[in-house]
């Protein structure tokens, strides 16, 4: 196939192999919130082609390719899976949080799995960036932005208890519509729709990527090829692409210590069977929606004192979509996963339509983990009794935290961790893979901890520091 360039930015849809080759400066797999939040601030000056495996659609090309083996804590990979122009945005709830200091100042790397190889303050200069992109109001996430009535800090602050809150993407950003006349004036960017990357290509030295090969519509393939490289495609298809890209080595792509596809992390979400809230509670008023006082929406959540806990979780009073408008809310809790060697996405046996190896997800949640989990919601739920808000029934154990109780949150995180070297994750403190000089990942799949927080306001901070990175060597 002959080498060849795009013109000038277009969005096509692969429905077969093109009749020249396709190169660029920056080619960016996935076409989600990362891919095209880095191919917007890449383009000036340069050339960067985005690889989409859907469509502009709802829907992968072939439903099969969502499917997978669950091989750990009930996971439905085929229900939450929408592969299209946009990505994780298509069906994004809107929610926003930053993490906390804290969630950076955990492990050494020395023995136990590192923590964030950079400092909190790396992410916080992008904050109003990244609020802008994301249509939230303010970075600004002080407490005393919300009007709480003093009587109730009062009866909650003995008790180390305190009233934090989401903010809302508004409207909330559908990145494939609301971006696509900005990506339609760039004669930098092409984005090519239904273009499946199924291998990456090494070079003999195994140091760099030459291409990356893509299956079209009617399965013929073609080469990508690029200076540089950046994996976009989320938790589950990023190292399902690294792990299935064997021919220079079976291990797949940055994987000579097998830490591609470990420490899957998710936001476990317990409801807690023995709390009740009082009828008479003013926390019920905090189960929907609020308006802070720079005019924005908020929902309330429940922060403990950060010395009662080594995870980092929140908690919230909701009703389910069966429950009337005037019920008593329930207390749900958002725990922090700490990582987990076990827990990881594998390549299965089976292979799907276009004969890639189907992903195999084992997720699982550490001993310690569930222990922290239940002391936690009893905690809290002697805490809020305390202050005179509801009854704490009974206590929770470890034991009584089965499958039926936690629920995931969509969140799939920490698949190709940022380490401090690659005995410990997947890339570096730049996100650069480990060993392979000219790839590296962007998205939620890189955090080495998760905190508690909705990943999408991290993940964007650290999308734009990695844009700023890539723009200085290329």
């Amino acid at each position: 196939m002959r080498e060849g360039r795009f013109d000038a930015m277009t969005i096509v849809n692969m429905d077969s192999a093109p009749e020249y080759g396709i190169a660029a400066d920056v080619v960016v797999v996935g076409g989600g919130m990362a891919g095209l939040t880095l191919a917007r601030k890449l383009a000036p000056g340069r050339r960067v082609v985005v690889l989409e495996r859907g469509g502009a659609a709802p829907g992968a090309v072939d439903p099969a390719c969502a499917d997978g083996e669950v091989a750990g804590l009930p996971y439905p990979l085929g229900e939450i899976r929408d592969f299209r122009l946009g990505g994780s945005s298509s069906v994004w709830a809107g929610y926003i949080a930053p993490l906390d200091r804290r969630d950076f100042a955990i492990g050494t790397g020395k023995t136990e799995l590192c923590g964030w190889p950079i400092e909190f303050d790396e992410l916080a200069i992008y904050a109003d960036e990244a609020a802008s992109l994301l249509n939230v109001a303010s970075a600004d996430f002080a407490p005393d932005l919300m009007d709480l009535p003093a009587a109730l800090r009062k009866q909650l602050s003995p008790h180390g208890v305190d009233l934090r809150y989401w903010r809302f993407s508004k409207p909330i950003v559908r990145m494939a519509d609301n971006w696509s006349q900005d990506l339609a004036r760039s004669a930098e960017i092409t984005v090519l729709t239904g273009a499946r990357a199924i291998e990456i290509l090494l070079t003999y030295a195994q140091n760099e990527v030459e291409a990356i090969t893509c299956m079209a519509a009617d399965g013929s393939r073609f080469d990508v090829r690029g200076s540089l490289f950046v994996l976009a495609s989320g938790g589950l298809e990023t190292p399902r692409l690294m792990l299935a890209s064997q021919s220079r080595n079976p291990a797949g792509v940055g994987n000579d210590e097998g830490m591609v596809g470990s420490c899957f992390c998710e936001h476990p979400h317990l409801t807690v069977p023995g709390f009740e809230l009082a009828t008479d509670s003013a926390l019920s008023a905090y189960a929907t929606t609020r308006t802070l006082r720079d005019g924005s929406p908020a929902t309330v959540n429940i922060a403990l004192d950060a010395g009662a806990a080594n995870l980092n979780a929140r908690a919230h009073f909701f009703r389910t979509p069966a429950m009337a408008e005037d019920a008593v809310p329930k207390l749900g809790i958002f725990f922090e996963q700490s990582p987990f060697i076990k827990s990881r996405v594998l390549l299965g046996n089976c292979c799907d339509s276009s004969g890639v190896h189907q992903l195999v997800l084992d997720w699982r949640i550490a001993e310690k983990d569930v222990e922290e989990f239940a002391a936690i919601a009893n905690t809290l739920s002697g805490a809020l009794a305390r202050a005179g808000h509801g009854r704490f029934v009974r206590e929770l154990h470890p034991a009584d935290i089965g499958p039926e109780l936690i629920l995931h949150s969509n969140h799939q995180l920490g698949t190709t961790r940022m380490a401090v070297n690659a005995g410990q994750g997947v890339v570096d403190r730049n996100a650069r893979v480990f060993g392979v000089d000219n790839l590296y990942v962007a998205g939620g799949s890189i955090f080495p901890r998760v905190g508690w927080a909705n990943p999408t306001f991290t993940a964007m901070q650290c999308t734009l520091r990695l844009a700023d990175h890539i723009a200085e060597s290329v």
